[in-house]
């Protein structure tokens, strides 16, 4: 049985080696090469307390290859107005494809961002992805922008759809942000 949880450090490798192998096949990321372990390390040192990392561990496989998927949020944008919104992303390895672990990633995700108070989420989707666009639907998100040629990969341009949805409604002012550990905690008593 696949299980989700909380990433941790010595998660980040095989999160890095997913998004490698994903660059050199499909549109899902814009890499066109191996991301170096260091920038993602900081990455998770500077973010991991703020938005949440989950993974999907598979216990039947080594421990070097038990992560098998995961989905995270980033922050939006550094500047203090955008706190309150993430960027999404979702990777699973191609042995765990079209068995319903995105959708379960995602909504352990977004369970855990409605419990720190964000209140907007985005994605950004290289076209042609019907399967990226499905998902991202089924969780509310819709297209508002269309950047035309926007990315170089595999030898010719393609569109960017970006989407987005409200976590909350309304226009009172944001709550303030809780830790990770404090939605985890609130979200898996």
């Amino acid at each position: 049985m696949i299980e989700i949880t909380l990433a941790r450090r010595e998660h980040v490798a095989q999160l890095v080696e997913i998004t490698n192998k994903e660059a050199l096949r499909s549109l899902a990321t814009a890499s066109y090469s191996d991301e170096p372990l260091t920038r993602w390390l900081t990455q998770w040192d500077d973010e991991h307390e703020r938005t949440p990392w989950l993974v999907a561990l598979d216990p039947a496989l080594p421990l070097s290859e038990r992560v098998v998927g995961y989905a995270k949020a980033s922050p939006f944008n550094p500047r203090d107005g955008f706190a309150w919104s993430v960027s999404l992303s979702v990777y699973l390895r191609p042995t765990h494809r079209a068995q319903g672990l995105s959708a379960r990633l995602y909504s352990q995700l977004f369970g855990l961002l409605r419990a720190q108070n964000y209140r907007k989420v985005h994605a950004r989707i290289a076209l042609p992805n019907p399967a990226s666009v499905a998902l991202h639907e089924r969780f509310g998100l819709t297209q508002v922008g269309l950047m035309p040629r926007f990315a170089w990969k595999f030898e010719r341009w393609y569109d960017l759809a970006v989407l987005s949805a409200d976590l909350y409604e309304g226009d009172e002012p944001p709550s303030p942000l809780l830790s990770v550990e404090e939605a985890w905690a609130l979200t898996h008593p």
